[in-house]
């Protein structure tokens, strides 16, 4: 928030201030953008930062203060899907030209994450959009698969075992991947020629199945404690936020 507002060399939306009848003012929504123009101001980072847009609403009476929080962050501006998001990155970086950093700079979070949310589009875009019939069957609610698409060795664990991006779109839209975290799977999945089989005729559930049942013997004491090792490792990685839950 404080390199976007930098950035912009303000605040794009007002606050709101309850003048009193005293004279005096109490911020009723937007306590962290004014300490944030006080510390700008206070340690003289270039801009001004003197002034404040704001709302001033008079004598308003506890309720009134309750129901206008309330509005703004129980209720407030909703947020875009991963999709569309996704979708004003690309534009902003292919369209308007804008760098990294300053896309990073305008819409926060990391460069990483960014550069991987505007390949995803690109991706499902190119490779998703075309195998469907008609835009009416574009699902966006996908777009999290491509997402993992993104992460490494995945694109490298598909073209290895002899398939495509095209090919990773129709496992997606005819729901091979069940999960779309199951993504990260594929390397796993495409690698073990009895879970691949699996996996082409009955999707990621079955080919998951049999990799679990490979991973720990009918007696696991036998093992070493390498072997154990390794074993928990894998198990740990599968960990999904429903098992955390």
């Amino acid at each position: 928030l404080r390199e976007a507002i930098k950035t912009n060399k303000g605040v794009i939306h007002p606050i709101l201030l309850n003048k009193k009848q005293s004279g005096k003012y109490t911020v009723i929504e937007g306590n962290t953008l004014v300490a944030i123009y006080i510390d700008f101001k206070k340690n003289g980072t270039e801009g001004d930062w003197s002034s404040i847009p704001c709302i001033i609403y008079e004598n308003l009476s506890g309720a009134e203060v309750d129901a206008i929080r309330l509005q703004a962050h129980l209720v407030g501006v909703r947020a875009w899907a991963p999709y569309a998001k996704a979708k004003y990155l690309a534009f902003l970086r292919d369209c308007e030209h804008l760098t990294w950093n300053q896309i990073v700079d305008y819409c926060g979070g990391k460069k990483k994450e960014t550069e991987e949310l505007v390949s995803a589009y690109r991706d499902m875009e190119k490779y998703y959009r075309q195998i469907l019939e008609d835009d009416s069957s574009f699902d966006e609610t996908r777009f999290s698969a491509f997402v993992e698409l993104q992460k490494p060795k995945i694109k490298e664990s598909i073209i290895n075992a002899g398939f495509n991006l095209s090919d990773f779109s129709k496992w997606i839209h005819e729901r091979y991947i069940s999960r779309l975290e199951n993504v990260r799977r594929l390397p796993v999945i495409l690698g073990q020629k009895k879970a691949k089989e699996v996996f082409l005729s009955k999707g990621d559930k079955a080919a998951i199945a049999i990799i679990d049942a490979t991973l720990i013997p009918a007696e696991p004491i036998s093992l070493t404690i390498a072997q154990l090792a390794k074993n928990l490792a894998e198990r740990l990685r599968k960990i999904n936020l429903e098992d955390i839950r």
